[in-house]
């Protein structure tokens, strides 16, 4: 089964004791148009693109990386579309200092230039508070399986 970038429809939920690390899955296929800030590290996690030239993303898909270990694949939906044109080398690695948060930003040797493919995420900024509120939906972008524990 191709993997293909996903999005998956969520609740937000404020549960006491709610492990961090819980898996996201089901989903369905989308092109990438539709999260053009998704991209692929070649570790196999994802990331969003933040700026021309870094990427948030998980700390422990990149903890104990050189950055030499690492590249990027933007403006994709299928792994298979990756090639020299969309990949870039990764020159500095920054981990997030607290040992309980999962972040890490990528420094990318080069900038993406923005198409309809590729742009950087679009943040929320409002003071309607409403939008935080337990309960409301939300969609996640990322890289898996349509079908729970199917590689």
């Amino acid at each position: 089964m191709k993997r293909v970038a996903l999005f998956i429809l969520v609740l937000v939920i404020a549960c006491k004791g709610m492990q961090a690390q819980q898996r996201v899955t089901g989903g369905f296929p989308i092109n990438v148009t539709e999260a053009p800030w998704q991209v692929l590290l070649s570790v196999g996690c994802g990331g969003s693109i933040i700026a021309p030239n870094f990427i948030l993303t998980a700390k422990h898909c990149v903890v104990g990386l050189a950055p030499s270990a690492v590249t990027v694949t933007v403006g994709i939906t299928c792994k298979n579309e990756a090639n020299s044109n969309n990949t870039f080398n990764v020159f500095q690695i920054i981990l997030h200092p607290d040992p309980n948060v999962d972040a890490a930003l990528l420094q990318l040797s080069s900038n993406i230039t923005y198409n309809n493919n590729k742009q950087p995420v679009n943040y929320l900024s409002s003071v309607d508070n409403t939008l935080y509120n337990v309960g409301n939906e939300t969609r996640v972008s990322g890289w898996g399986w349509t079908i729970p524990n199917n590689p």
